[in-house]
């Protein structure tokens, strides 16, 4: 955008008998940050779940041919504390699977975490909103159902390398829908609620 200064990493600068041009591409993050929607909505699929290591300029940096060369975790909600999705750089592979190759997002099938409520349909969410935090992609609160936070657990890849898990979810309030995707960065084996404060980011898209 006008009047803003980048920052990126070459990986592979021109030698000294070259010039290069550096082009960007940039997408709007696409977000509403609809906190009042959220609150009464109904969550009407099944969680969907994808884990990913794409990120910037990454030596492992294989996916599906559409989302090869963007980095997916551009477009998603985030924060600005803990690990960045830029600095992920690992295969998708669980401590015990073999080895499966360099593959960096894949579904998976979301777990169950003791003492929040998973993500399923029929429950009627609240969100609750956190003041004085914020980063423009990610709504600022808590998400419930019946006064519990609603979270899943973290598989754990192998030798624990971080990762980020996307999370998403379809929600219908009166005669509008909604998806909700929430994303958390981190080594896996944790126990995620839905709450911006520990470093959960979620917010709502239009479909």
């Amino acid at each position: 955008s006008p009047n803003t200064t980048y920052q990126a990493w070459i990986y592979y600068p021109p030698r000294n008998n070259e010039s290069w041009q550096a082009q960007f591409k940039y997408c709007a993050y696409q977000g509403l940050g609809e906190i009042d929607f959220l609150e009464g909505a109904t969550i009407v699929s099944r969680p969907y779940c994808f884990l990913n290591s794409q990120g910037g300029g990454n030596s492992v940096f294989r996916s599906d041919s559409v989302i090869q060369f963007s980095p997916i975790s551009m477009h998603l909600p985030s924060t600005e504390d803990g690990v960045q999705s830029y600095e992920l750089d690992t295969a998708i592979r669980l401590a015990s699977e073999l080895r499966l190759g360099a593959e960096a997002f894949r579904e998976f099938d979301l777990l169950p975490a003791s003492g929040l409520a998973f993500p399923r349909p029929g429950l009627t969410l609240s969100a609750i909103p956190i003041t004085g935090l914020g980063t423009g992609r990610s709504l600022n609160a808590v998400l419930k159902a019946n006064g519990q936070t609603i979270g899943f657990k973290t598989p754990v890849l192998y030798k624990r390398s971080m990762f980020q898990i996307i999370v998403a979810f379809l929600v219908v309030k009166g005669d509008e829908k909604r998806l909700v995707i929430a994303t958390h960065n981190g080594a896996g084996g944790e126990n995620v609620s839905l709450d911006f404060s520990v470093n959960t980011a979620f917010d709502t898209f239009r479909i």
